[in-house]
Order: C-alpha cells, then sequence, then structure tokens
C-alpha cells in the first residue's frame, strides 16, 4: 500500500500526464501540477517523499522553488528537473545545498524510476535517523531526570546520614572532670562515613574514650555506627550490673562486644576498627585496646617524646575466635592521647602523596604545647593546606585527652573588646604591654612581645579592612593568656571567613597596601591558627613562645 507522496512540478502538461502513466504501478502516491505556488502549497500542509521540480518555469524557476520548499519543509528531499542547456545552473544548487540532486530531460523510465526510488529510499532513512535521534534525545532527558532524582535522593541519604552521625555517632565530651581537658573534631566528608566516638565516665578518676570507624559509606555506615555505639553501652551497663564490686576492663568489655556482634557482623560482611582507651588519672596510668584502629599516640611530657600506641587485635568482624588483648603504659600530668581516623593519614595532595602517620607524628610533636582544642584545630589546618582543600573524601576525625599539670590549671585569661578601628589598635598594644609586664620581667622578652604586638596588629588590620569592609561600628573580642612559657591571644570577629590555603605565602620584604601579610605575621608568631568556635565565630589564634 502506497506510504510515500511524491509531486513533480512542470509547466509542460504532456509531461506531467507521462510522469504519472511511468509512475502507475510504483508505490507511491503521486501527484502534479504546473503551478509552483499550488506545489509550495501542498507541501506546507505536507508531508511530502520528494518533490521534482522543472527549472524552467514562467512564474518561478525551479531553484527558487526547492529552495523555499527546503524552508517550509526540509525533510522533503528536492530534485531539479532540467534540459542540457540548465547543468551548470543545476550544479551549483547542489553545492548550495537546494537540492538532493538533478534529472535532465528528456529522461528514461527507468532512469526516472531509479532516481525517485534512491531520493524516497534517502527520505526513509532520514526520517529513521530523525526518529531515531528523538528517541535518544528522550532517552538522555529520561536519563538526565534519573540523574536528578538520584542525586535528590542522594542528597536526602546525605542530610539523614549527616543527622544520625551528629545526634548519635560524636558525643560532646563533658568538660567537668578535675586535671582533665578533652576536645575532639570531625570535619565531615563529602559522602557520609562511618566515624565515629563515644566517652564513658565511671568517676573523676576513671573514665573511657573509644573511636571507631565502620567499613563503608552511606546510611548503612552510620546506621551500623549508632547500634555498635549502643551495644557498647548495653554490654557495659550488663557488665556493670554482673560485676557490682569492681569495673569491668576493657578487655572484659570488647570480648563481650565481639562476641554479641560477630556473627551479625560476618553475615553482613561488614566489620568496624576501634581503639579503646581506660584512663586513670589516680593510678597514672592508660589501659587500651586497637581493633586494628589507626596507630594512636602517647605524647609524654617529662621525656618530650612522642610514643605509638599499637595493639596486636584485628578489627571486630574479621575472625571469630579473635582474642582481645589490652595493654598498660603510664600516663602522668602533661602528657595527653592523641586519636585518629584515617581520614587524616589517608589525605592526598595534588601530588598523589599521602599525608602519612609521620607526617603527623612531627606536627603533634612541634605543637605539644597546645590545648586539646587547638592541637586538633592545628591537625586539621594542617591536612587542609596540604591537600589544598577544605573538602574531603573521608571523615577527618580526631580526639585529644590531656592530663593537666598545676599550673595549666590556674591560667587566667585576660579579656579586652574593642571596635573595627584602625584607630583603636594603640589601646590594643598598650593593653598587651600592660599584661606581659604583669606576668614577666619584661626587659628579658621585650624582641619577643614586640614580634608578637606587630602580628597582632596586622591580623587586626586584615580583620577591620577585609573581613569588616572598614565597617566601625563592628567589634572584635581579644582573649590573652599568659601561660610560664608563651602567651596566647585569640581575636574572634563575625566578619568574612579566611581561609589560609586561598592566599599565597607572602615574604617579609612584600610590603602591601593593607599591612605586611602572612609572611610578616608568620615569622613573627611561632603558630597561627584559623577556626570557628562552638557558635560559629571566626576566632585567629596566636601563639608566641617567650623562653
Amino acid at each position: 500500500m502506497p506510504t510515500h507522496r511524491i509531486i513533480l512540478v512542470d509547466d509542460d502538461e504532456q509531461l506531467l500526464t507521462g510522469f504519472k502513466r511511468v509512475m502507475k504501478k510504483e508505490p507511491y502516491i503521486v501527484e502534479t501540477t504546473s503551478s509552483p505556488e499550488e506545489a509550495l502549497d501542498k507541501v506546507k500542509k505536507g508531508p511530502y517523499a520528494l518533490i521534482l521540480s522543472d527549472q524552467m518555469m514562467p512564474v518561478m524557476d525551479g531553484i527558487t522553488l526547492l529552495n523555499k520548499i527546503k524552508k517550509v519543509s526540509p525533510d522533503t528531499i528536492r530534485i531539479l528537473v532540467t534540459g542540457i542547456s540548465d547543468i551548470e545552473v543545476a550544479k551549483d544548487a547542489i553545492e548550495l545545498g537546494h537540492v538532493f540532486r538533478f534529472i535532465t530531460k528528456p529522461w528514461g523510465q527507468n532512469e526516472i524510476q531509479s532516481v525517485i526510488a534512491q531520493a524516497v529510499k534517502l527520505y526513509e532513512t532520514n526520517q529513521e535517523n530523525k526518529s531515531l535521534h528523538l528517541f535518544i534525545e528522550k532517552q538522555n532527558e529520561e536519563l538526565t531526570q534519573a540523574n536528578l532524582n538520584l542525586k535528590k535522593l542522594r542528597e536526602i541519604e546525605v542530610d539523614i546520614g549527616s543527622k544520625i552521625q551528629q545526634s548519635l555517632l560524636l558525643e560532646k565530651f563533658p568538660d567537668d572532670i578535675p586535671d582533665i581537658e578533652i576536645s575532639a573534631i570531625s570535619v565531615a566528608s563529602q559522602g557520609i562515613d562511618g566515624d565515629f566516638y563515644d566517652f564513658f565516665k565511671y568517676n573523676n578518676q576513671c573514665f573511657d574514650i573509644l573511636q571507631g570507624d565502620i567499613m563503608g559509606k552511606g546510611v548503612p555506615a552510620a546506621l551500623l555506627g549508632a547500634g555498635v555505639k549502643s551495644r557498647i553501652t548495653r554490654v557495659i551497663n550488663n557488665l556493670l550490673l554482673t560485676f557490682r564490686d569492681r569495673l569491668p576492663g576493657p578487655e572484659e568489655i570488647i570480648t563481650r562486644l565481639h562476641s554479641e556482634l560477630i556473627k551479625q557482623l560476618i553475615s553482613f560482611e561488614k566489620f568496624f576498627t576501634m581503639v579503646y582507651v581506660r584512663f586513670l588519672i589516680k593510678e597514672n596510668k592508660i589501659i587500651f585496646i586497637d581493633c586494628g584502629h589507626t596507630k594512636s599516640f602517647l605524647y609524654q611530657t617529662s621525656k618530650k617524646s612522642l610514643k605509638i600506641l599499637e595493639g596486636e587485635n584485628v578489627p571486630l568482624g574479621f575472625a571469630e575466635k579473635e582474642k582481645y588483648i589490652e595493654k598498660e603504659i603510664s600516663f602522668h600530668p602533661g602528657d595527653f592521647v592523641f586519636l585518629y581516623s584515617d581520614g587524616i593519614t589517608e589525605t592526598i595532595n595534588k601530588s598523589g602523596e599521602f599525608f602519612g602517620e609521620e607526617r603527623l607524628g612531627n606536627i603533634i610533636s612541634r605543637n605539644s604545647d597546645l590545648s586539646p582544642e587547638d592541637l586538633c584545630q592545628k591537625v586539621k589546618q594542617s591536612v587542609v593546606e596540604f591537600s589544598g582543600s577544605e573538602f574531603f573524601s573521608d571523615d577527618l576525625t580526631c580526639v585529644c585527652v590531656k592530663y593537666l599539670t598545676q599550673k595549666e590549671q590556674k591560667i587566667d585569661v585576660l579579656k579586652k573588646e574593642i571596635q573595627a578601628d584602625l584607630g583603636a589598635l594603640g589601646g590594643l598594644r598598650e593593653f598587651i604591654k600592660e599584661a606581659c609586664q604583669k606576668h614577666y620581667r619584661l626587659n628579658d622578652i621585650k624582641e619577643k612581645i614586640d614580634e608578637l604586638i606587630l602580628a597582632v596588629h596586622e591580623v587586626m588590620t586584615n580583620i577591620i579592612k577585609h573581613a569588616y569592609k572598614n565597617t566601625k561600628e563592628e567589634i572584635i573580642r581579644i582573649e590573652m593568656t599568659p601561660h610560664e612559657d608563651r602567651v596566647v591571644i585569640k581575636i574572634f570577629h563575625h566578619g568574612e571567613q579566611f581561609s589560609p590555603t586561598s592566599v599565597p605565602q607572602a615574604e617579609i620584604g612584600d610590603l602591601k597596601e593593607h599591612g605586611y601579610g602572612l609572611g610578616i605575621i608568620t615569622k613573627c608568631v611561632d603558630n597561627i591558627l584559623y577556626k570557628q568556635d562552638e557558635n560559629g565565630i571566626n576566632v585567629i589564634q596566636l601563639i608566641k613562645k617567650i623562653i
């Protein structure tokens, strides 16, 4: 049954009649007309697979007609019918893209049938390609929409996982244990990971801290982490009821936890690493079990040395008959324990180099005089500077527990507020000098204090001009803590947050319009920290050693 329409336009009525006779048995709907305007109107209403047009017509020549046809029905195949004298014109029309091909008069029956068959075949091929293209476009649109839906679901998953992690996996440590300071930091990755930590206080002289990492990512890892924490709490409570006259040891706790979880972990094909540390303050020791976790650090102040706390056990969920063994080591005033996740040591820089355990140990040793909070922030800042990014592929988690000395417990914090005005910096300089005169022999450390004041001046200048954009109504808060061997100054502001990775390191001689830049600040103090406190306030901390 005919499926395609074709039309011949020619002012020769005998040729039109002969064309219909030749094409009578062909599988097409054949139409003819001597009017170019009628042909144009018909094709507009279409569809037509093919139009053949004589070149020499009185009202409109063939090339003009076919050019108009191209505009109203670009899919219709166009053939120009010419005499011998019009061949060059026909060739030009083909080169300009107005027609598919030309055929000369007079034509033979086989020739015209073959030309039309080829043209119709081309039309069918083009239509199939067009349909395929539309199908592919539709599939791509559906795929794009599916990806958008998947992205939305992923965002929902990340949000749920983040809430689980923040509310169930990461506990807030107490600040009411005498002689002990604890701090932790956890920077979520771009996905959801299974880092967790927890705290169990038995009395002011005994408490446990653990840190773990679930294998895998996403909501399942976060849920499993929450389940593990809940099970640990239940295990400890059950053992406390069993051993009413004593505390269960870490070995007993982990062994019971292992026995209750091992079958489920194996069936889930999951495992988790964990380090479990008991702090016995009165006895000046810690007891720990390392279940395949990253190697923890113990800094011993009396020896000024960093010791690795490394156990021999595999992660929980690895081996059904694993026997967990605890280890013991001394822990004295001034010492601190540093626990961390592999998100720190396995961070990679742009050169493909790992941050690594050795680099982390060096940073801890060089900054051993920092508070637990500041040390955690220093590690985070070092990882950011190393990687050149504030976004990570794995959670960055660390916990620091310090046994404070008597001197560290009795340090006064001096406070001052000033307006974000360059004219107010003179008063700040006097505040620092007067505070140092009260706590130190100023003549012995005058040069060091002058360097500290210069660094503070440069930081304040940058805050006023860049973070606050010279808005004098804003307030900047300063806290100064004079230690025996160092001065710590914290500067708090609500302005635009500064990232040290966004600014290239400057040389001391590189004077700038807005101050000396990071170069001289770095040279004038021993340590700089950029962070935010629990209220989201920006903090820049400067540490200057005076002894």
